[in-house]
């Protein structure tokens, strides 16, 4: 059991790492391609990581498992309803460098966790 466990962890992070330089390398032209963009895009894909492993530590060490698949389905439900069937199209010129990094990358997560949970 342990192993399918450490599987996942491992399998998840390297799915992260291998998302996280792809959607940096593609927002960074629209943002002018400094190197503030880059950190900032590195920084918030690495805070939502630690994040990810905070809500799972939460959630095993608070919830039944029947509590978790209804927190899992609520928040799965939610994401979907919140992105709709809009693809995903480039931001506006008026957005902040860093804001804007930040919400492309909430998108990106979120559109993988969308389409991730529809196969």
């Amino acid at each position: 059991m342990i192993g399918i466990f450490a599987g996942t962890i491992f399998s998840s992070a390297f799915l992260l790492f291998l998302v996280q330089p792809i959607v940096s390398k593609n927002i960074l032209p629209w943002f002018g391609g400094s190197a503030a963009v880059w950190a900032v895009c590195m920084v918030f894909f690495q805070v939502v990581l630690l994040a990810g492993y905070a809500y799972s530590d939460w959630m095993t060490r608070t919830l039944r498992p029947r509590a978790q698949v209804a927190l899992h389905a609520a928040l799965l439900a939610g994401c979907s309803a919140a992105t709709g069937n809009q693809g995903f199209s480039c931001p506006g010129t008026q957005l902040v460098p860093a804001s804007g990094t930040r919400a492309i990358a909430a998108a990106s997560i979120v559109s993988a966790t969308r389409s991730s949970g529809s196969r």
